[in-house]
């Protein structure tokens, strides 16, 4: 049973729970997190959601999670990297682009820097089923299709000319 810290709607803790999959209470929000890892070469990993997950199966993400209670959004991160990656970053390593407060989350985004191939990338049983870097160009093509799942385009949306800029790409 993964509880969750509940938030008000300026991002203040309320001092209290939620049980992972339990209705929120109207007015409530809880903290999440995104990472878009990128290679030295501009590229993003994507990770394939697995074919039993209930939420966007067969779709390619970036690496995503929410933070259970107790644990700060950059702690979810490095926790989520390493689950579903295998990649353990430290806190200096990843750089906050940007909060986004959704309908029931705040939702920091991430952006961490690595030189690893995608062959060293270690899958999450039950969670991923592939991994890979693609280009920027491509990933932005695949925002256009059904093959990205629809929260990673919507955030991506939101922190692209950060993310431009962190990396050092034209187009901002």
């Amino acid at each position: 049973m993964e509880k969750r810290d509940l938030f008000d709607a300026s991002g203040k803790s309320l001092g209290t729970t939620i049980v992972r999959g339990d209705p929120m209470p109207e007015g409530t929000y809880v903290l999440s997190v995104s990472i878009f890892t990128v290679n030295d070469k501009g590229e993003i990993l994507l990770t394939l959601r697995a074919p039993e997950k209930p939420n966007f199966p067969n779709m390619w993400e970036i690496t995503a999670g929410g933070a259970i209670a107790g644990e700060s959004g950059i702690e979810a991160a490095l926790r989520e990297l390493r689950e579903e990656t295998g990649i353990k970053a430290g806190r200096d390593e990843l750089q906050l682009l940007r909060v986004i407060r959704e309908p029931s989350a705040f939702v920091e985004c991430y952006l961490y820097r690595t030189n690893l191939p995608g062959s060293a990338v270690v899958l999450q049983e039950g969670e991923t089923v592939a991994a890979r870097f693609t280009s920027i160009k491509r990933f932005e093509e695949l925002l256009h299709t059904d093959g990205i799942a629809q929260p990673v385009a919507f955030r991506y949306g939101v922190i692209r000319d950060a993310l431009y800029r962190a990396i050092g790409l034209d187009g901002v």
